[in-house]
């Protein structure tokens, strides 16, 4: 954390060692993670940004097949795979002179290829779920972009619009893509209760 520019940072990084019992050993075996992150505020713009990549750093490493009998004889993350993404947000009280979070609207954009992983990342959207990777094997690709502005209707309660699209390019499969609505509202009882009810559809 820089206390200059209030930027938060960080690098992680890991080293997957594996067994060389397949049977009860793990798939991730002999790779390495990278994954850098960053959250800052420039002026009025709230920005975070976030990657990750699995490197081999092995060719002697299990299969699916091997592992569990079953799936493709491939080893996983041979190929370069990546995944990032930016979101964006503004607090309306920055540049309106509305109250803080009276109207927030924030904007995303992730790319996943090559079957990055990418864990714990919200799409802003109750049906399509959250981006999955395809664990480095698979010349494929995601692409999610998404808008959603929240506006404080009464103190303790919020109302949130999200619509996005989500593509889907690669070989497995023919390129697709969803259209994506969600509409949510939170109340907030106390400070450590709240009641959130969400609707989302996908319309194509």
């Amino acid at each position: 954390y820089h206390l200059g520019s209030k930027t938060l940072w960080g690098l992680l990084g890991g080293y997957f060692v594996g067994s060389d019992d397949v049977v009860n050993g793990y798939i991730l075996k002999d790779c390495l993670l990278i994954s850098p992150i960053v959250e800052t505020k420039l002026g009025p713009l709230g920005v975070k940004f976030g990657a990750h990549t699995i490197l081999a750093v092995s060719d002697a490493r299990p299969t699916f097949l091997d592992v569990y009998g079953v799936g493709l004889d491939e080893q996983v993350f041979n190929e370069f795979n990546a995944a990032a993404f930016v979101q964006l947000a503004v607090d309306m009280a920055d540049v309106a002179g509305l109250q803080p979070k009276q109207v927030v609207i924030e904007a995303q954009v992730l790319y996943s290829m090559g079957g990055a992983l990418i864990d714990g990342y919200k799409s802003w959207s109750s049906v399509i779920g959250d981006v999955a990777g395809s664990l480095g094997y698979v010349d494929s690709g995601n692409l999610l972009v998404a808008v959603r502005p929240t506006v404080e209707l009464m103190p303790g309660l919020t109302a949130e619009v999200a619509a996005g699209m989500l593509m889907y390019m690669g070989s497995e499969s023919s390129e697709t893509q969803d259209i994506f609505v969600d509409l949510g509202s939170t109340y907030e009882i106390t400070q450590q209760a709240e009641v959130y009810v969400e609707f989302g559809m996908v319309l194509a």
